[in-house]
């Protein structure tokens, strides 16, 4: 008797799954994880420019302003801390974990030059604004020129 091949939709999908993560584990190498066991954090950051200021907003929850430390250069920005897990009691047992705690380090080159010593940063219920301050010299303004009458 013949053996009888039963057609199943989901093999091929699940192939091809296998295929792109080998794929992305040739292209980016297994993704370290943190001491904690959890990966390294990327806030959420916002840029927007007024034309005077570049405006970085970051969602950093659980953090106090002291946890966060901003250094800047005339092109660059760099926002730097770490949001620790809570501590759990002995007894305690993980169902689900779907928060990421650790250290995290963004830096941004920035698309216009900047006044560092006029950046001003505040923090509240967890959102970081930083103003940066456009350089004199990229600021738009405008020159009246005056037309010589010959």
């Amino acid at each position: 008797m013949a053996d009888i091949i039963r057609y199943n939709p989901f093999r091929m999908l699940d192939q091809m799954r296998n295929e792109m993560d080998r794929i992305f584990a040739d292209f980016f190498g297994d993704l370290p994880e943190a001491a904690n066991g959890s990966y390294d954090v990327i806030p959420a950051v916002d840029i927007y420019s007024t034309g005077e200021e570049l405006v970085f907003i970051a969602e950093m929850p659980g953090l106090e302003a002291d946890d966060i430390e901003i250094t800047t250069t005339e092109d660059t920005i760099n926002i730097a801390g770490e949001i620790k897990a809570p501590a759990m009691p002995d007894n305690a047992r993980r169902i689900r974990a779907e928060r990421t705690y650790g250290k995290f380090n963004r830096a941004f080159r920035l698309p216009v030059p900047i006044e560092p010593e006029k950046v001003q940063a505040s923090f509240k219920n967890g959102v970081l604004e930083v103003r940066l301050p456009l350089a004199e010299r990229v600021k738009p303004r405008s020159v009246k020129i005056q037309i010589e009458n010959k």
